[in-house]
């Protein structure tokens, strides 16, 4: 008998406590495989290693942040759905980010703030969407306002 591929996600982001609060929680809420990474540099290495169906990237990170691992993975044409991650939603980031080629911007809570919950609920279900369409592009994202919102992207 074989058991069945599970979904792969990656998440990216350079501060250990949302790092591990992220994984905790989409651990709970998916059925997938989850590998994590504290720098761009790691994200890499993990995505030389073998497909991701999604990717969750932080955009501001030192060294190398996540708009060069965004432009990485659609540079190689990796199938991989993308969602950047940002504590700050100004119109610029959102733009590049999208003009870069990412599925969805999510602005999130700070780890322990009265948001922190409703941005992991959101988060949750909008990862389980894109798994549960292989890695294709997250599509017709919700525009919402506070802290987990997220940029509508349409296909």
């Amino acid at each position: 008998m074989t058991e069945a591929i599970k979904a792969r996600l990656l998440i990216v982001d350079d501060e250990e406590d949302m790092l591990k609060l992220l994984k905790r929680s989409l651990s709970v809420d998916l059925s997938c495989e989850i590998e994590t990474a504290s720098n761009a540099f790691q994200a890499l290495a993990l995505l030389e290693g073998g497909p991701f169906d999604v990717v969750l990237a932080d955009i501001r990170m030192p060294g190398m942040g996540g708009m060069e691992v965004l432009k990485n993975i659609k540079e190689k044409n990796r199938a991989a759905g993308v969602i950047m991650l940002s504590a700050y939603g100004d119109p610029e980031t959102v733009n590049e980010a999208l003009r870069l080629g990412a599925d969805a911007l999510c602005v999130t809570a700070f780890p322990g703030s009265r948001h922190e919950e409703a941005t992991l609920e959101t988060l949750a279900r909008e990862v389980a969407r894109a798994l549960a369409l292989g890695g294709l592009p997250v599509a017709r994202l919700r525009l919402a306002e506070g802290p987990n919102s997220f940029v509508e992207v349409t296909p």
